[in-house]
């Protein structure tokens, strides 16, 4: 499909100096589910979440669902990630 996982492409990462975690809910344990919870509640996945100096920038730049590889770009670039 039209549907990429830039965060996933480690040469997409490493052109724009991006760092990126990929989180499994699945996968954590309850503590760290409630900690993540205290900084970006989390209601869908796949959601990404933009996170500096420990806090979520604002939820209305998140990205919820899959997205295309033009939607994951401008989103970085209208939040001056990438030029």
């Amino acid at each position: 499909g039209n549907k990429h996982t830039l965060f996933e492409n480690q040469e997409f990462l490493e052109k724009y100096n991006l760092t990126a975690y990929k989180l499994d809910l699945a996968d954590m344990s309850d503590s760290d589910k409630e900690y993540l919870a205290d900084i970006a509640n989390i209601s869908g996945t796949p959601t990404t979440v933009f996170i500096e100096n420990g806090e979520e920038t604002t939820v209305l730049n998140r990205i919820v669902g899959s997205a295309s590889r033009k939607t994951v770009i401008d989103r970085l670039k209208t939040m001056k990630y990438i030029k």
